[in-house]
């Protein structure tokens, strides 16, 4: 995984809270895991699937908090000024003509948003992005047009 990731300041904050509750989740296997060995030694060594699930969990979470520290060290904070311009990017809000508003979001849509957010990143903010206001735009056997873009 190489590159920048963009983020919008809210979103950025919950991946810090995440990383933050993973790591604990570690400590806690870990002292977890550390117990369950003592009873493993206790039983002399009769029962080592509790002590082998708790380390491949363990893994699965330190997997998880480094993949999600690497997306944070290539993270770019970005806070979308007013003028947008006249084409759909990362950070523009646009509506639909069903009647959606969307924006094109964070690469980890992570936050709670007064608006629907997509990840630029996703197949559906591809075939928007670059488009004007009054574009069609056709997704997965579905026809859209761009009314307005903010």
């Amino acid at each position: 995984m190489s590159g920048k990731y963009y983020f919008f300041p809210e979103d950025m904050a919950k991946l810090e809270e995440k990383i933050i509750a993973l790591n604990e989740r570690i400590k806690e296997l870990g002292e977890e895991q550390a117990e369950v060995a003592q009873q493993s030694t206790e039983n002399f060594g009769h029962d080592d699937f509790p002590q082998e699930a708790v380390a491949e969990h363990r893994k699965l979470v330190l997997t998880q908090v480094n993949h999600l520290n690497q997306i944070r060290r290539n993270a770019i904070v970005y806070t979308p000024g007013k003028d947008m311009g006249e084409t759909v990017k990362f950070g523009s809000t646009l509506e639909l003509d069903d009647g959606r508003k969307i924006r094109i979001g964070s690469f980890l849509v992570l936050a709670e948003h007064d608006i629907q957010n997509i990840s630029y990143k996703s197949d559906f903010a591809r075939a928007l992005i670059g488009k004007r206001a009054g574009d069609e735009i056709i997704f997965r056997r579905e026809h859209f047009v761009i009314k307005s873009i903010k």
